[in-house]
């Protein structure tokens, strides 16, 4: 049985996500060169419209990249996207895999950034259009392509997309049997085994098995406990099996699986306020280590974490106008870390891990979306509706512990976390040729119920707790009742847009003017529930918008003998009711809150240039600027901030590379030479109050270059040969900060990867 996968779009509407051969361009979604026709670009084919297309047809900034370029660049996290992506940032908490992805200026809110209940991120990650978490290791293998959507994506994609979103596209089970084995080996014990296994059983059924393991040593090592810090430790495994049963009917089911277990982050000390003598001299004698040693006070540091998605897509084919589409998952997150959080000998902030037996994050979600997808008109516009529903609780306890002194722990022995969301959206497009020859129209709106619940249980000691007779903190002597344990909720809804005009100028050219709305879901401070002031002004915070309009220009060109490709974007956003960490009185105390507290202007320029020489050589380049500031930032205790820098926006940003094919005899295969060069500018890393001053609150420009060669079908064999070094100059920047200078009288951070050489074999059958 032929599969719908490689019907033509223009006659069957199925929209199968993740399949280029929807177009006939093959199977996965691709940058490939029409073998046809050696002097057509590259035909890239993304589900930014959650409908296979081609990405010079859609009116939206993308950055796609497909398996093959994510090998060549060693993109294996976020840190490592972000460096091609324009007006892209990541900042890191404690390790690799507490990174956040900011898109334009839009990043992470809430209580993962120490804040109050809520919020989240504002750049969300989807595998086969089921929203996942995307930091750590283990995702980057067998897709068939990473999509980063620039701008709220709110319509299609939901709440809190109001920076953009990643889409990851693994690989679809296909009728051919086939697969690969790859094997890396490198300096500071990097080893790397990958492969896949593609199964046809039969005409309406094949599996595909993926898996990743890696290992690579740490590289900041600590003098005090003798270890290393920020290793690679992981194991993934991915599963799809694609059912179909008739010429109507696809199912696609998805398992995907990953566990890792590594030291942790490797902090250093950054900065002290002058006042703290002890922290001075450690100051100094980390100034004496250099950046690659530290001393901490915790033994035993680790970061864990175990990721299981489930999902079903299926789609009915109801006729050639209509087709329903249903989208199931259930997945369950768990990690944990202990670490020295102050990066230093003396036990200031030091997390101590959650209690026996439990996660710091123990969460279970559950995700239902049915869509409907049609044309009507013959073809002259073409709709889709539908709904949403997300419902996400933790099965099991969740537990923190820190310690502040040589005696003294603070631990949260019960966390209670529940969050619901609802959605309904609309989005048509509608070809107006009656008044200019490709000229479209495209408009869509989401309205977007959440609701939100959180418990928590407090409980400080001289020794680890809860101990008896001091079960809880206390308030005036009274112990908080039900067993310390205290909870809340806040429910909140919002509305996200989309209206754009495109307009296909030439065949090779396409114009589009857009503005959209994009919403992220508001919270509570729980600190007002356990201070007994749900009446204060900052118990709930309001969602967050973000409000644009693009213009943007997608052509393929030709010079004489060159083509190329040339996408760019201009963007002006306003965001409103920003959510911010700052500080408020509450209950007669001052407690740290999340407030909306700001607004800000930002605005930008973003480029894609990818230029042919010939058969021969490649260029590519891709630059961002970016100008965002706020326009009003006053804080609950009146401080104005509104001159502050904003953060975690930098203001230019810089991908160049170039690929060279050296003259070999064609039974010898394919040698190419590449390097990659890629720049950030200074970015501004202060949260709330705790930013201005500090001497720690910017991470330092700094500029990255890879080298790589790839020689394929080695002496016309199935082998293919790859030797790379990264960060060949071996640049010193940072990757984390935690700016506590005002707060806590500290800063520390982590560094980026030093320079480091390897070699993957890869065996394709």
């Amino acid at each position: 049985m032929k599969s719908k996968l490689a019907r033509t779009p223009s006659i069957h509407w199925t929209f199968v996500l993740g399949s280029v051969a929807l177009l006939g361009f093959g199977p996965g979604v691709a940058a490939a060169q029409s073998a046809a026709d050696p002097d057509t670009n590259e035909e890239i084919v993304v589900t930014a419209r959650r409908i296979a297309e081609s990405q010079q047809d859609v009116p939206i900034a993308i950055t796609a990249l497909d398996q093959a370029e994510l090998d060549r660049n060693r993109i294996q996290s976020l840190t490592d996207l972000q460096q091609f992506v324009p007006s892209a940032s990541v900042t890191g908490y404690n390790s690799r895999n507490q990174e956040w992805f900011s898109l334009r200026g839009q990043g992470e809110t809430g209580l993962e950034t120490g804040g109050g209940v809520g919020g989240g991120p504002a750049v969300v990650g989807y595998l086969a259009e089921v929203p996942v978490a995307i930091a750590g290791p283990g995702l980057y293998y067998d897709l068939a392509s990473v999509q980063v959507l620039n701008g709220p994506q709110g319509t299609l994609f939901g709440r809190n997309t109001t920076g953009g979103a990643i889409l990851f596209e693994p690989r679809l089970p296909s009728e051919a049997f086939e697969g690969y084995l790859t094997a890396t080996v490198g300096d500071y014990g990097r080893t790397e085994f990958g492969g896949a296994l593609n199964l046809p059983i039969n005409s309406v059924l094949s599996v595909r098995l993926a898996g990743q393991t890696g290992h690579r040593d740490g590289y900041t090592h600590d003098v005090v406990q003798d270890v290393d810090y920020q290793e690679r430790d992981f194991d993934a495994v991915r599963l799809g099996v694609l059912f179909e049963p008739t010429a109507q009917v696809e199912s696609y089911f998805l398992a995907n699986y990953v566990d890792y277990e590594e030291t942790g982050s490797g902090n250093v000390l950054l900065a002290v306020n002058p006042g703290n003598a002890a922290l001075v001299a450690a100051l100094a004698d980390q100034g004496e280590l250099g950046i690659r040693h530290t001393s901490h006070s915790v033994t035993g540091e680790y970061d864990r974490g175990r990721f299981l998605t489930l999902l079903n897509r299926t789609s009915f084919e109801i006729n050639d106008q209509l087709t329903l589409r249903n989208i199931v998952s259930w997945s369950h997150r768990q990690t944990s870390r202990r670490v020295d959080e102050d990066g230093s000998p003396l036990i200031i902030l030091d997390s101590t891990g959650p209690l026996p037996g439990t996660w710091h994050k123990n969460q279970e979600v559950f995700t239902e979306e049915l869509q409907l997808q049609g044309q009507s008109g013959d073809g002259h516009f073409r709709w889709q509706v539908g709904g949403y529903y997300e419902d996400g609780s933790n099965p099991e306890n969740m537990s923190f512990s820190q310690q502040f002194a040589p005696t003294f722990f603070l631990s949260t022995f019960e966390i209670d976390q529940a969050n619901t969301s609802k959605g309904l959206y609309a989005q048509g497009t509608l070809a107006l040729d009656s008044m200019l020859d490709g000229l479209s129209l495209t408009a869509g709106y989401r309205h977007t119920w959440d609701e939100i619940s959180f418990g928590v249980a407090f409980a400080g000691s001289a020794t680890m707790v809860p101990s008896p007779g001091d079960p809880c903190f206390s308030v005036a002597g009274e112990v908080y009742p039900d067993n310390c344990l205290v909870t809340d909720s806040a429910s909140h809804d919002g509305d996200s847009y989309t209206l754009g005009l495109d307009w296909r100028m030439s065949p090779s050219t396409l114009l589009y003017l857009v503005t959209r709305q994009g919403y992220k879901s508001g919270g509570f401070n729980i600190v007002a529930t356990q201070l007994g002031a749900t009446d204060s002004d900052y118990y709930t915070y309001l969602p967050e918008t973000v409000r644009d309009i693009e213009f943007g220009v997608k052509t393929d060109w030709r010079a004489g003998g060159v083509r190329g490709r040339t996408n760019a974007a201009l963007y002006y956003s306003e965001y409103s009711d920003a959510q911010v960490l700052t500080a408020a009185v509450v209950g007669g105390s001052v407690q740290g809150v999340t407030a909306n507290a700001a607004s800000a202007t930002i605005s930008g320029f973003e480029l894609q240039n990818t230029i042919w020489f010939s058969d021969w050589v490649e260029l590519n380049l891709t630059y961002s600027n970016m100008d965002a500031g706020y326009d009003r930032y006053i804080t609950p205790l009146g401080n104005d901030l509104s001159n502050t820098p904003y953060p975690n926006a930098p203001e230019n940003r810089l991908a160049a590379g170039a690929r060279f094919r050296m003259p070999l005899p064609a039974t010898a295969g394919e040698l190419w030479l590449g390097a990659t060069y890629t720049y950030q500018d200074e970015i501004y890393v202060g949260i709330g109050d705790n930013g201005p001053g500090s001497p720690a609150n910017t991470q330092d420009e700094h500029s990255l270059v890879n080298l790589r060669a790839d020689w394929t079908s080695v002496l016309g064999s199935k082998f293919d040969l790859a030797v790379f070094v990264t960060n060949a100059t071996d640049e010193e920047y940072l990757v984390t900060n935690l700016d506590l200078y005002n707060a806590l009288g500290y800063a520390t951070g982590s560094y980026g990867e030093p320079r480091m050489a390897g070699v993957t074999l890869r065996r394709a059958f």
